[in-house]
């Protein structure tokens, strides 16, 4: 149903087949890109 992909350097590639899935996503993943140190 939710594959996150990342593909390097700030780029993440969301698939999603449910409604509001994609916004979780989204807000896990500026979490995780929060604690990531920048380069």
């Amino acid at each position: 149903p939710l594959e996150l992909r990342y593909e390097g350097k700030d780029r993440l590639v969301i698939t999603y087949q449910m409604p509001g899935v994609a916004h979780a996503a989204v807000e896990i993943w500026q979490r995780v890109k929060m604690s990531l140190p920048r380069n």
